[in-house]
This record gives C-alpha cells, structure tokens and sequence, in this order.
C-alpha cells in the first residue's frame, strides 16, 4: 500500500469484494419448483411471505455479519503489527540521535579538556602555552631531554619510557586528565551499538598530530597501555606522523602496537 492511500481504502476494497462475491454467489442458487420450474435464489426470495423474507434476510446478513467481524479483526492485527513496526523503527531512530548527540557532547568536552591546558613560566607563573599550543611543547620537551642520544641507542629503551614518566610527572595535573578523558571517552563510546565508522572518523579527527605522539608513547607506558586497544580501534594512529618518532625505529614497535590489538 501506498503510504500517501488514505488509510481505509484496503478495508474498504476487501468488503466491497467480498460483497459483490457473496451476493454473485447467491445469485448463482438455484431453486426448482415441484413442476419443475427453474428459479434463481432472489426469485424464490420475493415469493417468500414476510416472516420467510426477513428470516433469509437475517441469515444472509448474520452470515455477512461474522465475515465483517473476521475481516475487522485481520485489519485491525495488520494495523496494531504496523504501528509496532513505525513504533519501533522511531525509537530506534531516536536512540540513534541521542547517541549522535552524546558523541558530540564528549567531542565538545574533549576540545574543551584541550583549551585549558596550560604552560606557565615558573618564575612569574606567566602562561607561555595553552591548548594544542601546550601539548605541541610538552611533545618537545619530551624529545629535546638534555640526554636525548640515549633515546636513540636502540629501538624502545627504558630511558625512552623513563623520559615520558618525567615529562608526565612534572605535567600531570594536565596529562593525566588528558590521558584518562581519552581513555573512558573511547571505551563509552565503543560500547554502544551505534557505534560506526561515522562516529570513529569523527573522533580521530579531533587529534593534532602531537597529541596523536603523545597518546601513542602513552600507550606504551604501563600506566596507559589499557588505552592501547582503544587507540587501535579508533584508528588514532593511522595518522600519526612517523617522521616525527623519538626514532625512526619506534615505527617498527608502533606497528607492533596496531597488529597486537587488531
């Protein structure tokens, strides 16, 4: 059925169907007479008395009585399994768009986690860095260490990870709020049967590419390793700037990473 027929036309066609059947069908009974005459069931009707007429009557429309109520019934289900259907399909549609909704809330929170990120000078407390600005100078300090050639004596040494527990100690107040919002932001969202390419694009889109370094040196630290798989799923290091590693040989370990939680 056409969603723009008005909503009694089947019903309406099924009686009047069955109507013009049942009365064809009536018609079509025939009736012989003693002397063998030969009549049709509405000729026998008109020679019926009064009380014989409005007794066949009675029958004929009891009878089309019960088919009206039968058909009532089936329309009625029909009608009752659609609006569950519609029901069902809105609701459905509804949940989505909060979920949509809710996405958008946690990309609102997130850039403002991000904004009030700050770097102040010691000496006069003077903010010197904030927001992406911020993490773009902790990503700095973490690869310009006064020490930083022993960074680069072999693939992942435990100076490297020593080096991002310094620069996590002495920027905690700011990391781990960073660091712990990302982490639950993605397990929440991943949870929900929504949860589709759309939303996964929209989300790591949001990460400059040192965020995206630090998350990624976060993830092999043991304090963020749980955020790792999660990272992965959301494809945060499908961006990532390899060129801009501590060391060309972390790629190696970042492939590892990805393959490992795949």
């Amino acid at each position: 059925m056409n969603r723009t027929d008005p909503p009694w036309l089947p019903s309406a066609t099924i009686i009047v169907f069955l109507l013009g059947f049942f009365f064809s069908f009536l018609g079509h009974i025939d009736y012989y007479e003693q002397d063998g005459v030969h009549v049709s069931f509405f000729e026998k009707l008109v020679e019926l008395p009064p009380n014989g007429i409005g007794d066949t009557l009675a029958g004929v429309f009891g009878t089309l009585a019960f088919f009206a109520a039968t058909i009532a019934i089936l329309l009625q289900s029909r009608e009752l399994r659609l609006q569950r259907e519609e029901l069902s399909t809105n609701n459905e549609n509804l949940e989505r768009q909060r979920f949509d909704n809710f996405v958008f809330e946690i990309v609102n929170t997130h850039n403002s986690i991000v904004q009030s990120i700050e770097v102040r000078r010691k000496h006069d407390s003077e903010i010197t860095n904030e927001g992406r600005d911020a993490i773009a100078y902790f990503y700095r300090e973490f690869c310009e260490e006064p020490d930083v050639d022993k960074l680069l004596t072999g693939p992942l040494t435990e100076e490297t990870l020593q080096r991002f527990e310094d620069l996590y100690q002495r920027h905690g107040a700011d990391l781990g709020h960073y660091f712990r919002y990302i982490y639950n932001a993605m397990r929440v969202i991943g949870s929900f049967d929504y949860f589709d390419e759309s939303h996964r694009r929209i989300y790591k889109s949001l990460f400059s590419d040192d965020e995206i370094l630090l998350i990624f040196y976060n993830c092999l630290s043991d304090r963020g390793r749980p955020m790792a798989k999660y990272a992965v799923r959301f494809g945060l290091f499908d961006n990532l700037p390899r060129e801009r590693l501590v060391r060309q040989e972390h790629a190696a370990i970042l492939d590892e990473l990805i393959a490992s939680e795949s």
